[in-house]
C-alpha cells in the first residue's frame, strides 16, 4: 500500500522529533488528532518521562496527540492501538477487522462519542494496513 507524505505531515514529524527523539514510522492526522506511529522500542522516548512530550506536543501543534508503537503483525499493532484498553480477542477477516471487548464498558470507550474513537482507529488501520473496516462486536 502506498503511503503519501505531504509537507505538512514533513514538518509535524521534524516537529515530533525535534521535541522527542523518537523515530517516526509513520504519522496521519485524522480530524483534529495526530497519530503518531513510533518505531518499536521508541514509545517511552516519544511520550517522555511521566508523559511530560505529549502536552508540549499538543501545543506546539495545536492538536489532540496519540502515539502508537508499530508493530508489523496486524494483531499486535491492533493491541498496541487500543492500549490501555485490554480486549478479548481480535478477529481478521479479509480486509476487517473486529474486536471482543472484555464488558460494556471498554466496548463503549473503544468506540467512543459519535464512534469518533473507532473512526480514528480505522483511519490508521486503512493507512498502515489497508483494512477496510473495524468493528466492535457486542461481547464476548
Amino acid at each position: 500500500m502506498k503511503r503519501v507524505i505531504d509537507n505538512s505531515l514533513l514538518q509535524i514529524v521534524g516537529v515530533f522529533s525535534s521535541i522527542t527523539g523518537a523515530s517516526v514510522h509513520d504519522c496521519c492526522i485524522v480530524d483534529d488528532t495526530v497519530v503518531f506511529v513510533v518505531s518499536p522500542g521508541d514509545v517511552g522516548k516519544a511520550v517522555g518521562s511521566g508523559g511530560s512530550n505529549i502536552p508540549r506536543l499538543s501545543r506546539a501543534l495545536n492538536r489532540k496527540i496519540k502515539i502508537v508503537e508499530f508493530n508489523s503483525e496486524l494483531e499486535k499493532f491492533v493491541e498496541n492501538l487500543v492500549f490501555p484498553l485490554k480486549i478479548s480477542r481480535i478477529l481478521v477477516k479479509d480486509k476487517g477487522v473486529t474486536l471482543v471487548p472484555f464488558d460494556y464498558h471498554t466496548r463503549g470507550l473503544l468506540i467512543g462519542r459519535n464512534a469518533s474513537e473507532l473512526r480514528l482507529n480505522e483511519a490508521v488501520l486503512e493507512r498502515l494496513f489497508g483494512c477496510k473496516s473495524l468493528r466492535v462486536s457486542d461481547g464476548s
